[in-house]
């Protein structure tokens, strides 16, 4: 499947658990002084903005804990804008990058 930020944001709205992935593979993007202090210290265009900083890592370290997101957390990191992209779409081109290298990796595992 190729991967845009259409698909992407479909996926996000659709599957509750996907939504909870990619707060994961976010956190995991950002740097650990950045997890720690629940903000961005650098504009490198990795991990959560400076805007969703503090509430996406709160979010994501629960997820990581293992609980769920609650139906009003999902509403929030699922909610559209005008066009009907959630919040979490805008981090489309990380999630893609990440899809891809774990596609990567498991086609290299096949090849051994």
């Amino acid at each position: 499947m190729k991967w845009d930020k259409d698909s992407i944001n479909a996926l996000l709205l659709r599957e509750p658990k996907a939504a909870e992935r990619a707060l994961l593979v976010l956190l995991e993007r950002q740097t650990f002084d950045e997890v720690q202090a629940h903000d961005t210290k650098y504009q490198n265009g990795i991990g959560f903005t400076g805007a969703d900083a503090e509430f996406m890592t709160s979010l994501a370290l629960r997820v990581k804990q293992g609980l769920p997101l609650t139906p009003k957390q999902l509403a929030s990191v699922t909610k559209t804008n005008d066009k009907g992209y959630c919040r979490l779409a805008k981090y489309h081109g990380q999630l893609i990058e990440e899809i891809e290298k774990k596609a990567k990796r498991k086609q290299l595992e096949l090849e051994v």
